[in-house]
């Protein structure tokens, strides 16, 4: 534990010269043990746009999960546990979710993300999925189009740019008509 805490110290004042190279390596590790165990998963943010073929930084990865998943995942890494796996709010965002370091790299794997909106909870969890393979894995990652409207959303501009290049047009434009849903806009 005393080791993660150091460790997680330096990826805060450092983050890409503990794990630039090796982040595809730690997730590939986690992705067999999540498999071998049967917890579902998806990952979201920076981590699945790299995934789908965006040239952008690799700050973190971020597992989006349902509750029991998210208690499994603690349960399976408990070693890597930064911070436990709890309910957290603050003004913009309330989860359940827990933050782990591997090799200094953080994670956080998080279930029912909701944001402020009109002083109300709204779901803003990734409605869509697909598959995309990291050599011979297969991973879950959430459609490409749908990360790229939550950078918008957040003030990423960009990150929106960055992945709008390799955004499926068609599938852009069916969720901005409103014709498929999606939970962070």
């Amino acid at each position: 534990m005393v080791c993660n805490f150091i460790v997680s110290f330096f990826y805060r004042i450092f983050p890409y010269q503990i794990h630039e190279r090796n982040w595809q390596t730690i997730l590939k590790k986690i992705i067999q043990e999540l498999d071998r165990e049967a917890i579902p998963y998806k990952i979201v943010g920076g981590a699945s746009a790299v995934l789908q073929g965006v040239p952008i930084p690799v700050n973190d990865i971020d597992f989006e999960m349902d509750r029991e998943a998210v208690y499994r995942f603690r349960d399976l890494f408990h070693s890597q546990v930064f911070e436990d796996v709890a309910y957290r709010e603050d003004m913009k965002y309330c989860s359940i979710i827990g933050e782990f370091v591997f090799n200094g790299l953080k994670v956080e794997v998080f279930a029912d993300l909701k944001r402020k909106e009109n002083d109300e909870w709204v779901d803003t969890s990734a409605k869509t999925k697909r598959v995309v393979r990291l050599d011979e894995l297969e991973v879950n990652v959430s459609w490409l189009e749908e990360e790229t409207i939550a950078y918008i959303r957040r003030g990423r501009m960009d990150r929106a740019a960055d992945c709008m290049k390799k955004c499926d047009s068609t599938r852009m434009l069916s969720i901005l008509r409103g014709e498929i849903e999606i939970g962070v806009l």
